[in-house]
């Protein structure tokens, strides 16, 4: 896989996950180059779908007869979409919901307008690899720390590798 982002995604609807299966695998044997990811998901409210992911669009009559030569039914007809370029853990992190912890909230940035400025508000931009609080450990941290400091006050405080927390 190289470092560029995916711009090319295939979509093949399946009645069953027998058929999903068979699409998601049969693509990796008959396509050169090979896609660079396949997934099969169930959809609602029956069925499932194929998708594998592309730099260059692959021929789609192609894939159509292949998928025909498979000999199973409720296989749908291939489609192409174009992936917007965008930077989807970003997308994905400012979806995820302040996290109450105690007297804490944990936030990012695109709640800071919902959470306001208030005593125990932490705003965290979540990185690539932490920081979006949504982890066990990290609510568990953050429920003792709550927890001792409402029992006692403490003059200083060692934060030893406890993310978020």
């Amino acid at each position: 896989m190289t470092d560029q982002t995916a711009q090319i995604k295939l979509i093949i609807p399946t009645a069953d996950l027998d058929g999903a299966r068979s699409a998601a695998g049969y693509l990796g044997e008959i396509l050169d180059p090979p896609p660079l990811a396949v997934t099969h998901f169930e959809r609602q409210p029956s069925g499932y779908l194929v998708e594998a992911y592309f730099e260059d669009a692959p021929d789609l009559s192609e894939i159509a007869d292949a998928m025909a030569a498979l000999d199973k039914p409720g296989i749908g007809t291939p489609v192409l979409e174009v992936v917007p370029d965008a930077n989807w853990v970003t997308i994905s992190q400012e979806a995820l919901p302040p996290v109450q912890a105690g007297r804490f909230v944990i936030h990012g940035s695109h709640d800071a307008a919902r959470v306001g400025r208030r005593h125990g508000a932490i705003l965290i931009d979540a990185g690539e690899a932490f920081g979006t609080a949504h982890h066990a450990t990290t609510r568990g941290c953050l429920d003792a720390l709550d927890l001792v400091t409402r029992r006692r006050m403490f003059r200083r405080v060692l934060d030893l590798g406890c993310g978020s927390g």
